[in-house]
């Protein structure tokens, strides 16, 4: 995999996302790249859901009002029918390279822990980025 796939090219470029971690993104999309299936699907949820978050979190609304109304409009979009493995797989990596990572995490931890209110987000994410580890 260490050619530069049209894949690679599109998602490591990040073009539309604020990335804080370049190498983490980088090492994400080349973990991922591998699998035809799921893990594009993975890479391709995380990169449109971060790209739907950020434009709407330019426009003043929070995190809480936005993350899973966009989290639906990405899936959509990429018609990958993501499975709750994608979203806290999405949402861990992007907890550690993208701008508003952070933020992601802390709602994904909130809704993991209520019940019935977003059905694809299974168990919380250690809030401390140091524990982040693939």
């Amino acid at each position: 995999m260490g050619q530069d796939t049209p894949l690679r090219k599109k998602f490591t470029d990040a073009e539309g996302i604020d990335l804080t971690d370049r190498a983490a993104w980088d090492e994400f999309v080349r973990l991922y790249e591998a699998d035809r299936a799921l893990g594009r699907s993975t890479i391709k949820l995380a990169f449109e859901w971060a790209r739907l978050m950020q434009a709407e979190l330019a426009g003043g609304r929070s995190m809480d009002d936005i993350a899973w109304e966009t989290y639906l409009k990405a899936d959509d979009s990429i018609g990958s029918g993501a499975v709750g493995s994608m979203a806290k797989t999405a949402t861990y990596h992007l907890g550690q390279a993208w701008k508003h990572g952070p933020a992601l995490v802390a709602w994904h931890n909130r809704m993991a822990r209520t019940p019935g209110t977003a059905p694809y987000i299974v168990g919380p994410i250690d809030p401390d980025p140091a524990a982040w580890k693939p």
